[in-house]
C-alpha cells in the first residue's frame, strides 16, 4: 500500500494533476500555511515529486532482494546495528539501483513540464527551464526552441545510456 502510494501513483499520476495538488497544497490556499508556488524551491519540489519516485523504485526493489537473502538477518546476529547493516550491507550492494535510478530520475526531471509549469509557473532567471521555454516560446522561437530541445533530448539520452550501462556492469 505505502507502495502504491510513494511509487506508483506519482509515476502513473499526469503531471499536470500533480501540479495543481501542490498548488493547492503548498500554493496560496495552503492549508498548512506555506505559500512556495512560483518559487525556486516550488520548481524543485515539482521536479523532486514527479521525478523521484524513479529512485525509490529501483532501490526498494534491490532493498527487498537483500532481505530475501538473509544477509541484513546474518549481520545482525552477529551483532550489527541497524546503521552498520544498512552502511555496511544495504548501501554497497544497492550502488547500482541508486545510480541507475538517479539517471532515471534526472532524465524525467529534464523534461518535466507539467507539474513545473502550474506549481512554479515561468518566470524568467527563476524559475524556467529548457521544457518551459520551449512550450511558451516554439510559436515565437522556433529555432531556439528546436536547439533547447536537441540539448534535453540529449542529455536524457545520455542518461538513459548511462542507465542502461551501469545494468550491464551490476548483472
Amino acid at each position: 500500500m505505502v507502495e502504491t502510494l510513494v511509487i506508483d501513483i506519482p509515476q502513473t499520476f499526469p503531471p499536470v494533476a500533480e501540479g495543481i495538488i501542490l498548488l493547492l497544497m503548498l500554493g496560496p490556499t495552503s492549508p498548512i500555511g506555506i505559500n512556495l508556488a512560483y518559487t525556486f524551491y516550488a520548481l524543485v519540489i515539482a521536479k523532486v515529486f514527479i521525478a523521484g519516485p524513479f529512485v525509490v523504485s529501483f532501490v526498494s526493489r534491490k532493498f527487498r532482494e537483500i532481505m530475501k537473502s538473509g544477509m541484513n538477518l546474518t549481520a545482525r546476529s552477529l551483532g550489527a546495528d541497524p546503521f552498520q547493516v544498512f552502511t555496511t550491507i544495504y548501501l554497497p550492494l544497492s550502488v547500482n539501483e541508486i545510480a541507475a535510478g538517479a539517471a532515471m530520475c534526472w532524465a524525467r526531471a529534464m523534461g518535466e513540464l507539467g507539474g513545473s509549469l502550474i506549481f512554479a509557473g515561468v518566470i524568467v532567471g527563476q524559475t524556467e527551464t529548457i521544457p518551459t521555454f520551449v512550450a511558451t516560446s516554439s510559436q515565437t522561437l522556433l529555432i531556439p526552441s528546436l536547439a533547447a530541445s536537441i540539448l534535453v533530448t540529449t542529455a536524457s539520452a545520455l542518461a538513459l545510456f548511462s542507465f542502461k550501462r551501469l545494468m550491464a556492469k551490476g548483472e
